[in-house]
């Protein structure tokens, strides 16, 4: 089959697809499926790799974003996670929307700064497209509470879902834990193709 038949079935796939989600699901973490109705991210401050101190609802307006938790000093899923991230972003390649990115915000904000932000970057080979943002100190756990959705015990910061933020920041899909890179692609073209109407 002609390459651009193929992704043009995928997309369809996709599109149908994210019309059939479940809305609200209970799982062990936190729910998994479309988000109804969309939820604004919480106003806090994040630190990027670069140095930028910013509204974290800065970073994301505008964008259709997948984000995902970690810590650079991880060694259980944060790295899996890593590659589906890096995986994700060669899947999307040079020729998509350049309003589509990647966000990895870690959870340790009392560890992680740009520096060491910038070198899980560099190890994964991040594009322009691919950033990496910790809340500022005194908003801590902030984030991660919301984006669980109070499905996560007080000490567990493996959260492996990666969250899809619309254009407008807010909350519209929560993934399965530790989703396939292509899935992940695929919803975010979805979403993209979606957010043009």
């Amino acid at each position: 089959m002609p390459e651009p038949r193929r992704r043009l079935l995928q997309a369809f796939a996709a599109t149908a697809a994210v019309a059939a989600w479940p809305a609200r699901q209970p799982q062990a973490f936190a729910r998994h499926g479309r988000i109804e109705p969309a939820e604004p991210v919480p106003d806090l401050t994040v630190l990027r790799d670069d140095g930028a101190r910013l509204p974290l609802e800065r970073q994301l307006r505008g964008r259709i974003t997948a984000l995902h938790f970690m810590f650079t000093g991880c060694t259980s899923t944060c790295p899996i996670q890593g590659a589906t991230f890096a995986r994700v972003q060669a899947l999307l390649g040079p020729q998509r929307a350049e309003r589509l990115q990647l966000l990895s915000v870690s959870v340790d904000a009392l560890g992680d700064d740009p520096a060491s932000l910038a070198r899980w970057r560099a190890a994964l080979s991040a594009g322009p497209r691919w950033r990496a943002a910790v809340p500022i100190a005194a908003h801590g756990t902030r984030l991660l509470d919301w984006a669980s959705a109070g499905g996560r015990s007080g000490a567990d910061v493996h959260a492996t879902q990666v969250l899809l933020i619309d254009e407008r920041a807010r909350l519209v899909f929560r993934s399965v834990d530790l989703p396939d890179a292509r899935q992940v692609a695929d919803l975010l073209v979805s979403l993209e193709a979606s957010s043009r109407g």
